[in-house]
């Protein structure tokens, strides 16, 4: 043990970084709530030169226009596409105009709408 051990220090890390992380988890129905995405937006990715097509669904799922399939978040729609782990936040994009954005991008913003509803 350290000279000076005090548990109680250890613990409120532990405690600030359980609530970092429940603050940092998003729902893409969380973001349509706050209308920061759209029901039936368009969404794509870049595999190997092709271009994936999917849209966010109503109930805030991804589902892949060439096999129909439904996934709760961006990665476990990209692991599905890939075969290999992803972060889907940074593998999924929504267009906008001549430019795309990742769906990182529109998290981050949802948080912020969040952050400005609390203040």
């Amino acid at each position: 043990f350290p000279s000076v051990y005090n548990p109680l220090n250890n613990k409120t890390r532990q405690t600030k970084r359980k609530r970092r992380k429940i603050q940092g988890r998003v729902t893409l129905k969380e973001m349509i709530d706050t209308k920061t995405l759209q029901p039936d937006q368009e969404i794509h990715a870049i595999l190997k030169g092709n271009v994936i097509r999917a849209k966010i669904t109503h109930e805030g799922q991804i589902k892949i226009h060439s096999t129909g399939q439904c996934f709760d978040s961006p990665s476990s729609a990209g692991v599905a596409v890939t075969n290999n782990s992803v972060n889907g936040w940074t593998f999924w994009f929504i267009k906008e105009g001549n430019k795309s954005k990742d769906l990182d991008y529109y998290r981050t913003q949802h948080k912020k709408i969040i952050k400005r509803g609390e203040e």
